[in-house]
């Protein structure tokens, strides 16, 4: 079974249609794009690092057990947000969120680690969506 290599230092990945799927999926790029009208990526174990990332499409769908995103800065846009996961664990420096539907569902609450190691925590009412 071939099993392609993507690397790069620029990478972008563009289509109407894009599907993703495998049991350990690892991405690392200084840039990273994807760009496409359905994304659906579905594996064991996701772990996306990259200097900025930036994900737009009008349905973003991310499920997994284990889930970690990580950056320096983080935006995620979509018009239908779904992020579901056993494990969550979303650090940033800078947070920029932007939902015209938001949910969340996840065991613990959802935490904001800052830089001085001090633990915020974050508490979303969904009545007001």
């Amino acid at each position: 079974m071939y099993i392609p290599d993507v690397q790069g230092r620029d990478l972008t990945v563009q289509g109407r249609d894009l599907t993703v799927q495998g049991r350990d999926l690892v991405v690392q790029c200084r840039y990273l794009t994807v760009q496409g009208r359905d994304l659906t990526v579905q594996c064991r174990d996701l772990i996306v690092q990259g200097k900025n990332l930036v994900v737009q499409c009008r349905n973003l769908i991310v499920q997994g057990r284990d889930l970690i995103v990580q950056g320096r800065d983080l935006i995620v846009q979509g018009r239908d947000l779904s992020v579901q996961g056993r494990d969550l664990t979303v650090k940033a420096g800078t947070w920029s969120f932007k939902a015209r539907i938001a949910y969340f569902k996840a065991g613990i609450s959802p935490r904001l680690a800052t830089d001085d190691q001090d633990v915020v925590q974050m508490r979303i009412d969904t009545t007001r969506f």
